[in-house]
């Protein structure tokens, strides 16, 4: 089953994390904008994004949004016949590929 979905009552081994609006929004975005809901993750999951939120001093539902868009990019990317290379320092280049 998806890690999003409706709350089904069949999370108790799982965290879960409620996304909502907050005081992120642009002022172009209205409250209709938004629509909350819940996501049943793995707890180590759900520390990956505290620690991300964390790091860049922002919430966890900016993190996700940010996420979301991320994988919609590459995965649009990917469907035009673009590669995705990641170089490292050392100029050691890695394909990434989005599944």
């Amino acid at each position: 089953m998806s890690p999003l979905h409706e709350r089904d009552g069949s999370d108790e081994a799982e965290k879960e994390i409620e996304m909502a609006s907050n005081d992120t929004r642009t002022h172009d975005e209205s409250q209709d904008d938004f629509v909350k809901i819940s996501a049943n993750l793995p707890a180590a999951v759900v520390n990956t994004l505290r620690q991300v939120a964390k790091m860049k001093g922002t919430s966890m539902t900016e993190v996700l949004r940010h996420a979301i868009s991320l994988e919609a990019f590459l995965l649009e990317k990917e469907r035009e016949g673009s590669k995705i290379i990641v170089e490292e320092k050392n100029k050691t280049k890695t394909q990434l590929v989005v599944t």
